[in-house]
């Protein structure tokens, strides 16, 4: 039995019941975030700013998640440490991870080196997982950068051509078009690919009669009022079928969620709006999110890069939605997220 089933099987008592008035505390039991972020901290005390980083890398919610997991933590002024129900909960673990970890892994085999522990595996098995992500953020930075340096040729172009407008879906796409598509559509940073651009492009047509007229309230609004009703439904229709394209089996996946009931809102992030635009530049104000839960008898990482993401457990919030199936918790880390963020250029007549 590895660690993790062994905490799914049971509780950790943090106080022990004295009376009926004193009754016992207990943690939860389905708590692998909790358990990092304990195990992140356990060196003793870090920076408020790190640990405010370990959070956004481990949870989409992390505000939410610390008021629910604030016994664990003490925090002071710019030190977090472990409270004392997080270090009885650090030790709990301490104590599962030696009692599931076999003998034998102790031994040198015959060629004179010792086999990796379930616990080391896990932890190598881990930070990979970190790295990858890491590395996913990094490129897609780069790209960012590299298609900034050419938005001022974008700018020129779209002046002398008002009332047309432009589709990329990579910064090579967009080279080698010369910006002469008619729809201009974003994400992540600056560049429309995967199930999620599919979704924007689709999307893109449906509001071809909305215009921007200098009133940006107005222009969101009649935007939100078409995606509320459109994403939860044709949005995500598309989301499934391009899911079972590459799947292919629907008895593999378990459930599909995706941030269908979010708003868009003016782009403050990207610099794209300026007082004297003829457009406006409209984003998701959290990442769109598709999570695909699979089967127990079947591997979420041979199918995370050709869905375009990764094998992560999910966190969802009040704008995912059951698109397929029905969510399950219980699939943790067979799970494949696929993350970005949408942006969307709305044009003048």
């Amino acid at each position: 039995m590895n660690f993790d089933d062994f905490l799914n099987e049971s509780r950790i008592t943090l106080k022990r019941q004295y009376t009926e008035s004193y009754p016992a505390k207990t943690a939860g039991k389905h708590a692998s975030v909790r358990n990092r972020v304990i195990e992140a901290v356990k060196d003793g005390i870090i920076t408020k700013s790190d640990f405010n980083a370990i959070l956004k890398e481990m949870s989409a919610d992390d505000s939410r998640w610390l008021r629910r997991n604030a016994q664990y933590f003490s925090i002071k002024e710019d030190q977090v440490s472990l409270s004392k129900f997080g270090k009885k909960i650090l030790s709990q673990l301490n104590t599962m991870r030696e009692e599931n970890e076999t003998p034998e892994s102790e031994e040198l085999d015959e060629t004179g080196y010792r086999p990796m522990t379930d616990a080391e595996r896990q932890k190598k098995q881990y930070k990979e997982q970190q790295l990858k992500r890491l590395r996913a953020v990094d490129k897609k930075e780069e790209e960012g950068k590299r298609l900034r340096a050419l938005q001022q040729k974008l700018h020129q172009q779209r002046t002398r051509k008002a009332n047309e407008t432009f589709v990329y879906e990579t910064f090579e796409s967009f080279v080698e078009n010369e910006l002469n598509e008619k729809a201009y559509q974003m994400t992540g940073s600056y560049g429309a690919k995967g199930i999620s651009g599919k979704v924007l492009f689709a999307f893109k047509k449906e509001i071809e009669k909305i215009k921007f007229e200098g009133d940006a309230d107005k222009t969101l609004a009649d935007l939100n009022k078409v995606w509320t009703k459109w994403a939860p439904k044709d949005g995500a229709k598309i989301i499934e079928q391009e899911v079972l394209k590459i799947v292919k089996n629907k008895e593999a996946i378990v459930y599909i969620t995706a941030s269908v009931n979010t708003e868009w809102e003016a782009d403050t992030v990207n610099g794209l709006n300026r007082p004297d635009s003829s457009e406006l530049f409209v984003r998701t104000p959290m990442d769109f999110v598709i999570n695909i839960g699979f089967a127990d008898d079947v591997d979420a990482n041979k199918f995370s890069k050709k869905l375009g993401g990764m094998t992560n457990s999910p966190a969802l919030t009040k704008s995912d939605e059951d698109i397929f199936g029905t969510f399950d918790s219980e699939i943790d880390e067979n799970n494949t997220e696929i993350r970005d963020t949408l942006i969307l250029s709305i044009d003048a007549k």
